[in-house]
């Protein structure tokens, strides 16, 4: 019973940290939001509750916190579309993070040192941006991205680009 109680009352914590970081009234308005932007809130997680305390959540911004890892929470999100974690130093991206539904993918600025080969999966992405991170190369998974519209990996260490990049 103790084991419920402690859930339920992260749960409420949770409810209540998202009320008052999206502007929302009240825990029915959170079942509507379909936007979520948590600039600069010294995070370095977010609610494990997230897919259920917001199901229709779309876009997610979450510039300068302090994530080391894209994640896994939010491929849980059913309708997550845009996600962006600009500016966090992260270093990685946890593969269970990448999911088809995903259509933007923004993580400028961090550390990141290798993108896992889950980024096939995210057949419906148009952009991707990586400038700014510590990539070496790039995965085979790529090249089944065949809706990328853009690609940016400025300012990384790539020395070698596949011929699925160039053509």
């Amino acid at each position: 019973m103790s084991m419920t109680l402690d859930t339920d009352k992260e749960k409420e914590e949770q409810q209540q940290f998202l009320i008052e970081k999206s502007g929302v009234s009240s825990i029915n308005d959170l079942n509507l939001l379909t936007t979520l932007n948590l600039p600069a809130c010294n995070l370095s997680s977010l609610p494990t509750e997230l897919p259920r305390l917001v199901p229709n959540l779309s876009i997610l911004f979450c510039p300068k916190n302090h994530f080391k890892e894209l994640p896994a929470i939010i491929g849980e999100c059913p309708n997550l579309q845009m996600v962006s974690f600009k500016d966090n130093g992260m270093e990685s991206i946890h593969p269970d993070a990448l999911q088809p539904q995903m259509r933007w993918l923004i993580l400028t600025g961090n550390k990141i040192q290798s993108i896992p080969e889950t980024i096939g999966r995210c057949k419906k992405l148009q952009k991707f941006m990586m400038s700014g991170n510590s990539l070496t190369t790039l995965p085979n998974a790529i090249s089944e991205l065949t809706n990328l519209e853009l690609i940016r990996l400025a300012c990384n260490q790539i020395q070698e680009v596949s011929d699925y990049l160039t053509t």
